[in-house]
């Protein structure tokens, strides 16, 4: 028959077996569905050099320690796609789950323990991490190892916890430098648990030192004998806590001279002083540090559960369900604070969950420290209290505990959903456009990256058609004054031009690298048309592919008669003087010129808005049609007008037409509205047209 014990031990087995099943189900089905994005590309791309030229690139070029670079380097060489990239990770991230339990089997107890597993399982910011090729899931895992020794060590005082704590710290240094938080914050805990234990032992003492005294004065051997006793039994009951205090600050001093080695470069990566991020206000970094622990799957967009808003009150209405849904894990949260049980490890959860965080919140004040990604590994400490207070909960009415737990997951399996349903919540799909590409491929194609990388993805993709790839800028070229970029740039284009019948260019950062434009210019005075925009919207991932063509024909195919700003349209058939078109229309500078296909037609026309208040005198319009000025306006009034012409004798009757739309005066924005904005503008045109 078995012993009660050992029934409960293989149940706790056996639960943990289906909680990690789950885990590695969630993280493992469809992982190469998802195309590659620009983060992960970086990170194969960077993996795949040399060691050396990885070590010197890290310090000039990346922010981010080698560690994970390393791991992947020896990696890459045993296999390819997107499954086999993000396999480690992955792994990794169905590892941490298994610490997740370790960590609080440790420091409170295993049915604890198994509810942390389960929150780790199922969280949704842990598993999207998972799902990518990045450092965060190993350096989670390595965080919370080197955590759960830390509690081992101050519980028992053994050298072989302290050893795994300066191991895994010292890995988890190498592979974020979020670890650098932990580190700090467990520094901060460490200082806090040798005073007060030092006092304790001080005020523990004193009773038996004065024993000890009045024993000797008086000569008493039995007073004697139980003040030694007395001594003996302090001794004992602070020993074991305080070498274990002591052999972590030990442990810690380890970590960091194993660090050493990569310190120099740390150094570079610090002093360059490029900001990579911007600013979190306290309050946002709060609240998003509470909605990404609870439910937070996609960092850079919030789920919404499957509904939609609209009107003023949208973000209100958003911002309250936001709130209604962290509220169960914050009560379990609340519940394990005032929890009057197990008081000391509570103590110490609680420690190592707000040092880290005080550090990251206060350091953002000084730099852009703050990423909701990154915070996932600071999060395990309060996993482990959500499940204590649940536990807690249970003792004392399983039902309510039941109920808290499914109102806990029910928003995490509701924005795993979405994100894995939605296409507003997918990542850069780099690999559907470069399938539309090869599809129309042509021979003699060509494909032009702003810089190589900001188009890894790209050509990671392309190499499934033979599409030749090349870039317009290296970094000696970004480094450039405005004049010697547009000349340098002016001579690589002319070099691919030759040889090039089509270019589709990959603008991606396209605006950081040529914020004239120069590149669209060029192409299009060198008879290129821009007959395809293809545009990729994730907020700040977007980008848009768009292809340039010698072919005219080619060109009448895909133009229209017509423009309207309020419609769709083809963005090639604007050429110059055109500012991006907004809701109303698109504003003009002194002259626009724009391309229309004429297939019989006899007028051109073109309708404006003129608001009179913006111009110091009265508005003159013209119209021209290759040159030909076919209609002419002057307005002295508020007005939308349609300024219309038959077209010129002398045009052709079937092919593209240049229309040419002049204003006289112009105006400055920031002298008549509440802008910066000092370009010069003409009228705000909302149609034109051939008809």
């Amino acid at each position: 028959m078995k012993r009660p014990g050992a029934t409960r031990r293989a149940a706790t087995m056996v639960i943990l077996l289906l909680i990690v099943a789950i885990a590695a189900w969630l993280r493992f089905a469809h992982l190469g569905a998802p195309s590659l994005w620009d983060d992960e590309m970086h990170t194969v791309v960077f993996s795949a050099r040399p060691l050396a030229t990885m070590w010197l690139q890290s310090a000039q070029k990346d922010s981010n320690p080698l560690g994970f670079y390393l791991l992947l380097h020896a990696w890459l060489p045993h296999g390819d796609g997107e499954t086999f990239f993000r396999f480690l990770p992955a792994l990794f991230g169905v590892g941490a789950v298994l610490a997740v339990y370790w960590f609080g089997a440790t420091l409170f107890r295993r049915r604890t323990g198994l509810i942390a597993a389960a929150f780790a399982a199922l969280h949704p910011l842990s598993i999207y991490c998972s799902r990518e090729v990045r450092a965060h899931t190993i350096a989670l895992l390595l965080i919370v190892l080197a955590t759960t020794f830390l509690a081992r060590l101050l519980s028992r005082g053994r050298w072989f916890d302290a050893v795994g704590y300066a191991l895994c710290l010292a890995l988890a240094l190498h592979f974020h430098y979020y670890a650098f938080l932990v580190l700090g914050g467990q520094l901060l805990v460490l200082v806090a648990l040798a005073w007060r234990d030092v006092r304790r032992a001080r005020s523990d003492f004193g009773p038996a030192l004065t024993l000890a005294g009045i024993a000797a004065v008086q000569g008493n051997a039995a007073a004697g004998a139980y003040g030694a006793a007395l001594s003996a039994g302090v001794v004992e009951a602070h020993r074991t806590r305080l070498r274990g205090v002591l052999l972590s600050f030990v442990a810690i001093a380890a970590a960091l001279v194993l660090f050493l080695p990569f310190f120099k470069v740390m150094a570079f990566q610090l002093l360059r002083g490029q900001a990579w991020r911007p600013h979190a206000s306290l309050f946002e970094a709060i609240a998003r540090s509470a909605i990404y622990f609870a439910y937070g799957a996609t960092p850079d967009r919030l789920p919404t559960f499957g509904f939609s808003w609209s009107g003023p009150h949208a973000m209100a209405w958003a911002a309250s369900l936001w709130v209604l849904a962290a509220l169960p894990a914050a009560a379990a949260l609340a519940f394990a604070l005032f929890d009057r049980q197990e008081r000391e490890a509570r103590t110490i959860a609680f420690a190592l969950l707000g040092a880290p965080w005080a550090i990251l919140l206060g350091g953002d004040f000084f730099s852009p420290l703050f990423d909701v990604r990154h915070t996932l590994m600071l999060m395990p400490p309060a996993m482990l209290l959500v499940a204590h207070g649940i536990d807690r909960l249970a003792s004392k009415t399983r039902i309510v505990a039941a109920l808290l737990g499914l109102l806990i997951v029910t928003p995490m399996i509701l924005a795993l959903r979405q994100e894995r349903t939605d296409p507003a919540y997918a990542r850069q799909d780099w690999r559907g456009a470069v399938q539309a590409v090869c599809r129309e491929k042509r021979d003699g194609d060509l494909a032009l990256a702003y810089h190589a990388e900001k188009a890894y993805a790209f050509r990671y993709y392309a190499r499934s058609c033979g599409l030749r790839v090349e870039d317009l800028f290296d970094d000696e070229v970004y480094r450039m004054d405005l004049d010697k970029r547009r000349a340098a740039v002016t001579q690589r284009l002319d070099l691919f031009e030759r040889d090039a019948r089509r270019i589709w260019l990959v603008d991606y950062h396209g605006a950081v690298f040529d914020p004239l434009d120069l590149a669209r210019e060029k192409l299009k005075r060198d008879d290129f048309f821009l007959v395809r925009r293809s545009v990729y919207d994730r907020g700040v991932k977007r980008f848009m592919i768009d292809l340039f063509t010698r072919d005219r024909v080619e060109a009448e195919t895909a133009f229209g008669p017509a423009i309207d700003f309020s419609q769709a349209y083809n963005p090639g058939q604007l050429l110059t003087g055109w500012y991006p078109p907004g809701e109303n229309g698109a504003w003009t500078a002194d002259a626009a010129e724009a391309l229309l296909r004429r297939d019989g037609q006899r007028e051109a026309a073109a309708t404006v808005y003129v608001h009179r208040p913006f111009y110091r005198g009265p508005v003159t319009l013209r119209l021209l049609v290759d040159g030909v000025r076919v209609a002419e306006q002057t307005i002295d009034r508020t007005a939308q007008i349609t300024l219309r012409a038959p077209l010129p004798p002398t045009s052709v009757r079937r092919g593209l037409l240049r229309v040419r739309l002049e204003v006289e005066p112009t105006f400055i924005p920031a002298e008549v509205l509440d802008t910066k904005d000092r370009t010069p503008k003409g009228v705000l045109v909302q149609r034109i047209a051939l008809e």
